[in-house]
């Protein structure tokens, strides 16, 4: 810095290398303090004052002016107002009078010999003096700052300081400039290149290229195409870009941007832009039917959804049924549909604007299910046994219906929907019969499986043996019938002819002896199972009586009369009269 007289004939006078460095004092304004010529401080020589540095150390105030004045002293960068704290050494007081700032304890070599302090009188100080400017903390990568809201004509003192990232500060870099008295008038011209892009169903983004000069504000306008009311905005005179909200779906919007300078308004330049329309679902899918569900999944459409509609019919035709499902939902299950029924399956996507796209798909129910891997099986006479494999769905019971396949009255059995098995009962035997099982929904009969099966025919007996002959008896064994059996007829005749003899006999009972029958005659002896349903298959085999051992001449016993239930043929008949 350089101490110079306002008398431009004047020497410079510079500081001593020793006054350098040290905490300053900053007095701006000076040369509203200088109307005539004086001795004041400078940054550099032929230009006019704006403000000097001189050591706090060095300063004083003079004790004939005592009441602090509206000075800004700036301390180690720091900013006080009115008088700086007190035991600084710093003073300044103000008074129709004059101002006086002085550096103690030194000379100043001004070229012309070894002098005292220089000293600075000013008269008719100005209350406001010194106007604070704020401190603008920018990025390392920033190399420019324009200051605004300056006051016109009026000096300005900038510093520039480099803080480090231990927060140590190098050396300030000091100018000065002066704001012109007006600002020169520039022309409005028109921000360039707008484009209007990036649409959503409710927004268009709009940017544009800067207009030249001091732009305030940029005014953006914009309605619906095919009519309405205008909407305005602004942004600062910086920005280049805005996003419009709150638009209309599926609807062209004409934009104008026009930039505001002081001096007016440009003209706009115009674009155009549309909305998305209201989006619908993707990749709608039917899938995973039951007979009475189908599970239905997409996935979400774009934009924010309130919810879904889920609506769904009859392809073929009926009523409409409509569910909701949350925004963030992307499966549902259609329950209590009609079996083997193609349905018809939409999606709408619920805005806050209205109804999205529909998108439907087609997916067909299940038929109502039947029973399985159906057995008829382990035959007798008068049952068959059948099994199955339980239906799909909600079975209530199972029908089980059975007739003989050539004909006949068709009976049911129920059992419960727990129950894959039943025995059918007093059948016919050796009869082939179909057997029918159909499941029981809640709605209506499931699908009806049928199988045949045949009862076993009427057992007989068998190992079947005749022993142990007398001249009047026979011994007979049998192994008993199968089944039910009611009980055993056994009948007996010569083979030569003769009467034929019935006997009844129990259930249980295995064996008979036949007696009073003709000694040495060979009989045929027949043994029939008895059912209830008839006679089985009857089994036969021969035997003979022993000779009389009687006396030559000695007639054998005569043979007793006939019995209820004996058969007599002609030549039995002959044979009795003979006896």
């Amino acid at each position: 810095w350089v101490i110079k007289e306002s008398n431009p004939e004047s020497p410079a006078i510079t500081l001593s290398e020793s006054l350098r460095g040290q905490p300053v004092v900053l007095l701006h304004g000076l040369t509203e303090l200088l109307p005539g010529p004086s001795f004041c401080l400078c940054h550099c020589p032929g230009r006019g004052t704006l403000g000097l540095t001189v050591p706090v150390s060095r300063l004083r105030s003079p004790t004939s002016q005592p009441q602090p004045i509206g000075l800004l002293l700036q301390l180690d960068s720091v900013p006080y107002c009115r008088c700086p704290p007190p035991g600084l050494g710093i003073a300044a007081a103000t008074g129709t009078a004059d101002l006086t700032a002085a550096a103690t304890g030194s000379s100043i070599d001004n070229r012309c010999g070894e002098h005292g302090p220089p000293g600075l009188y000013v008269s008719n100080i100005p209350q406001n003096l010194v106007k604070a400017l704020p401190e603008e903390i920018l990025s390392s990568d920033e190399n420019s700052y324009v200051l605004e809201n300056l006051d016109p004509d009026t000096d300005y003192f900038v510093t520039v300081t480099a803080i480090y990232p231990d927060e140590s500060e190098s050396e300030d870099l000091m100018g000065t400039q002066r704001t012109l008295l007006k600002a020169p008038d520039v022309r409005p011209e028109p921000p360039r290149n707008l484009r209007v892009f990036n649409a959503t169903i409710s927004t268009l983004t709009v940017k544009w290229d800067a207009a030249p000069g001091p732009v305030k504000n940029y005014k953006i306008t914009y309605k619906p195409i095919a009519g309405g009311e205008p909407l305005s905005l602004q942004v600062g005179g910086k920005k280049t870009n805005i996003i419009l909200q709150q638009l209309q779906p599926d609807t062209p919007y004409s934009v104008t941007v026009a930039a505001v300078y002081p001096s007016g308004v440009s003209r706009d330049i115009s674009g155009e832009g549309k909305t998305k329309p209201l989006g619908g679902v993707r990749n709608l899918q039917v899938l995973n039917p039951t007979m009475t569900t189908l599970n239905v999944r997409w996935e979400p459409a774009e934009g924010r959804i309130t919810e879904y509609k889920v609506i769904y019919a009859p392809a073929a035709g009926g009523a409409e049924s409509m569910e909701t499902v949350s925004a963030g939902t992307t499966t549902t299950i259609l329950r209590g549909l009609q079996p083997d029924t193609l349905y018809t399956v939409s999606l709408v996507p619920v805005y806050a604007e209205g109804d999205g796209k529909k998108l439907s798909e087609n997916g067909k129910t299940r038929p109502l299910g039947g029973v399985k891997n159906l057995k008829v099986t382990d035959p007798t006479m008068t049952s068959l046994n059948v099994n199955w494999d339980p239906a799909d769905g909600a079975v209530r019971l199972y029908k089980v219906f059975y007739v003989p396949s050539s004909g006949g009255r068709e009976e049911m059995e129920q059992v419960p929907a727990g129950t894959t098995s039943i025995v059918l009962r007093n059948l016919l035997p050796d009869t082939q019969y179909t057997v029918s099982v159909v499941p029981v929904y809640p709605a209506r009969e499931g699908r009806r499986q049928s199988e045949d099966g045949k009862t076993l025919p009427l057992s007989g007996v068998s190992g079947m043996r005749v022993t142990n002959p007398t001249i009047t008896t026979l011994t007979v064994n049998w192994d008993a019938a199968d089944g039910n059996v009611q009980g055993y007829r056994v009948i007996y005749v010569p083979v030569d002819g003769g009467l034929e003899i019935v006997e009844q006999l129990s259930e249980s009972t295995t064996s008979t002896v036949l007696q009073k029958l003709l000694p040495d005659t060979r009989y045929t002896i027949t043994v029939v199972p008895m059912y209830a349903e008839g006679d089985g298959p009857s089994l036969t085999d021969t035997g003979k009586t022993s000779e009389y051992p009687g006396p030559v001449g000695q007639e054998p016993p005569m043979r007793p009369p006939g019995i209820a239930g004996q058969r007599r043929s002609s030549q039995s008949e002959k044979t009795e009269e003979l006896l």
